[in-house]
Order: C-alpha cells, then structure tokens, then sequence
C-alpha cells in the first residue's frame, strides 16, 4: 500500500524531497520507500517507472543494469 501511494504521489509531485537525481548522467530519479527503491523519469504529461526494487540486496539497480 505505502508503495502504491508513493507512485501515485509521483504524478502530481515528480520531485519530492526524499528523491535523488541519478548519478552517471542517467535521466532518473530515484526514490526509496520502505525496503524498495523505485527508478522513475517524467515529463510535464507522465511518470515512467523504470525499475522497482528491494533496496537491501540492490535489486533495484540490478535489474536496472539489465535494460
């Protein structure tokens, strides 16, 4: 549930202050929920959920590697 709020507090505020710009000249966000890490990009018209993740293991970024 507290993911699902999250995401969907994304659309009207695509930059909260608990996110962070990506490092490494990535066009992402990143924003840590709980025990998950969501990699997000936006535009004026949509939030793009790229990846999310369990933050403990770096899953996240594991499966973000993978694209």
């Amino acid at each position: 549930m507290q993911l699902a709020m999250a995401m969907d507090s994304l659309r009207t505020i695509p930059e909260p202050h608990d996110s962070v710009e990506m490092k490494n000249n990535y066009p992402y966000r990143r924003k840590d929920v709980g025990e998950y890490r969501i990699i997000y990009d936006y535009d004026p018209l949509e939030v793009r959920i790229i990846v999310i993740g369990k933050r403990n293991d770096a899953d996240a970024y594991k499966r973000f590697n993978r694209m």
